[in-house]
C-alpha cells in the first residue's frame, strides 16, 4: 500500500493516469492509452528466458468510464505500443546429464 494515499501498490500507476485528467485538464483525457500488467516470472529459472506482460489498449468514454478497445484504435493514434516480452538472465545453468538411447551390444567388444 502507499503510504501517501492508502492505495494498493499496483494502482499507483492508475493514479498517475488519473491525475491529470482532473479539472480543470479534462481536454486529453479521452484519448486512447496503453496499459500494461505486471511482467510475468521468468520462462527459465536459470540461463535466459522471457517475461511477458498483458498490453491493452484503453480509451476514456466519460469521466469514470474506461473501456478496453482494439488494439487498431491506440496505434492508428501513434501511441507506441510498450513491449510484450523481455529478455531476463538468470545464473547459467549447471551441467545436466543427457541420456540417449541404447545401443546394441556389440559381440566382438568383449574379445
Amino acid at each position: 500500500r502507499s503510504p501517501q494515499t492508502g492505495t494498493p501498490d499496483h494502482w499507483s500507476g492508475m493514479w498517475a493516469l488519473l491525475l491529470p485528467c482532473l479539472p480543470p485538464r479534462l481536454t486529453h483525457c479521452f484519448s486512447d492509452r496503453w496499459e500494461t500488467s505486471s511482467w510475468s516470472e521468468c520462462s527459465r529459472t536459470c540461463g535466459e528466458g522471457y517475461q511477458f506482460r498483458i498490453v491493452r489498449c484503453w480509451k476514456m468514454i466519460s469521466p469514470g468510464f474506461d473501456s478496453s478497445v482494439y488494439s487498431d484504435l491506440c496505434e492508428s493514434a501513434d501511441i507506441t505500443r510498450p513491449e510484450e516480452r523481455k529478455v531476463c538472465k538468470n545464473p547459467a545453468c549447471g551441467p545436466q546429464w543427457e541420456m540417449s538411447e541404447w545401443s546394441e551390444v556389440n559381440p566382438q567388444a568383449n574379445q
